[in-house]
């Protein structure tokens, strides 16, 4: 129920969609959370897990441009002033657009039962192909001339920015937030850390 709160899952009778397909799915403890039982563990222990092994078999996975690592940190090697943010739960804050049939018809495939009732994703699930191309490309549309000018670089859906001098620095990091912001995206404000020495890639 947190997640539907969050907007990541809805009941499909809300949204006049028939299930076509529930996929497997179970709760498993975050590392965090390792040592203690079940009936210890709070919502923020627990971590959603789903297969779409079988759905996978359907669909073909485009073609991604991931930066390598070799090639993250040549490009932040000239940087004299260091930060990087991380999206919090990216994936789910792709959302497909249930307002129109095509996108009902797809949501129809990504549904799972649970202890009250069937409910479908309507972000995009980790495991599912596809949606680590879609994530790409929307980092990329957001963040793509910064990354050409050598301000940025991406892993998935962790960003690291600099500058050679303290004032782009401040620059670069204002228009992220900036465009973050008109985006509608979230980020992890614990794995917000500016001006650092390194970071762990």
């Amino acid at each position: 129920l947190q997640l539907k709160q969050k907007g990541v899952f809805h009941f499909p009778h809300d949204l006049d969609i028939q299930p076509a397909l529930h996929v497997h799915s179970w709760v498993i403890k975050k590392t965090s959370a390792a040592t203690k039982s079940m009936e210890e563990c709070g919502v923020d222990d627990l971590r959603l897990v789903s297969s779409f092994d079988y759905l996978n078999r359907f669909l073909r996975a485009p073609a991604s441009e991931v930066m390598k690592t070799e090639e993250i940190y040549a490009a932040i090697a000239g940087f004299r002033y260091l930060g990087e943010l991380d999206f919090s739960d990216m994936y789910y804050q792709l959302r497909f657009d249930l307002n129109c049939p095509k996108g009902k018809q797809d949501a129809a495939y990504l549904c799972l039962r649970t202890e009250y009732g069937s409910m479908l994703y309507s972000g995009g699930p980790n495991g599912l192909l596809g949606v680590d191309t879609a994530q790409e490309e929307l980092t990329s549309r957001l963040f793509g001339d910064l990354i050409l000018q050598g301000h940025m670089a991406k892993l998935c859906d962790n960003i690291y920015f600099g500058a050679a001098t303290f004032d782009k620095f401040v620059e670069v990091f204002e228009e992220i937030l900036t465009r973050i912001h008109k985006a509608s995206l979230r980020i992890k404000p614990q794995k917000l850390h500016v001006n650092i020495a390194r970071a762990p890639i």
